[in-house]
């Protein structure tokens, strides 16, 4: 069974933390519960467990952090582009966890076009961002949302004011790409050391 690497508030040698209690979706942002493609999108990542208050700085109080499997970080957002903040404190976090702290100006980049491009082209009320820990020179930054519509990088032109964000993606990410799901897709990209 894989065991969750101690977090940095933990004294050394101190008893590990009782099993977290089984996933609960956060609030929703509008005050309903999660819809089916945000409670399937958390079960890629196993046992959910609330993560605040574990990383300096502190975790919003709507995310979450995986209990097996790959580590892992998400947290369900408004589709807003006030969203691009939270989810780069997200990111920045969870790589502190993990001692991937120089990664974090090239995630939290990717992470903001990711969340700018959900924002303008997707659909649905809320997005989902995760952050996954791939070994230990690399993370994962994904966003998912209910669209189907796939990103379509395209050259911006030298007058445009906008249009450059899956280009920064495609520039700063050591890999990218998008995968349809039942209930929309998930766009990720991989930053590397």
């Amino acid at each position: 069974m894989h065991q969750r690497p101690p977090l940095p508030d933990q004294a050394a040698g101190a008893e590990p933390p009782a099993r977290a209690r089984p996933f609960v979706p956060p609030p929703h942002p509008n005050g309903g519960q999660l819809t089916a493609w945000e409670r399937s999108d958390v079960n890629e990542y196993d046992d959910l467990a609330p993560c605040s208050g574990h990383a300096p700085g502190g975790f919003a109080p709507g995310a979450f952090a995986s209990g097996v499997g790959v580590p892992a970080y998400n947290e369900v957002l408004p589709r807003t582009g006030e969203s691009a903040a939270p989810a780069r404190r997200l990111v920045r976090l969870a790589l502190a966890v993990w001692g991937l702290d120089a990664l974090a100006d090239t995630a939290t980049l990717v992470v903001s076009e990711l969340v700018a491009n959900a924002v303008t082209h997707a659909r649905g009320e809320t997005i989902r961002v995760v952050v996954a820990r791939l070994d230990a020179r690399g993370a994962e930054i994904a966003v998912s949302d209910s669209s189907r519509a796939r990103p379509v990088l395209r050259p911006a032109g030298p007058e445009a004011l906008g249009g450059r964000g899956l280009l920064l993606v495609e520039t700063y990410a050591t890999k990218w790409g998008t995968e349809s799901k039942p209930w929309g897709k998930r766009v990720w990209a991989e930053v590397r050391g």
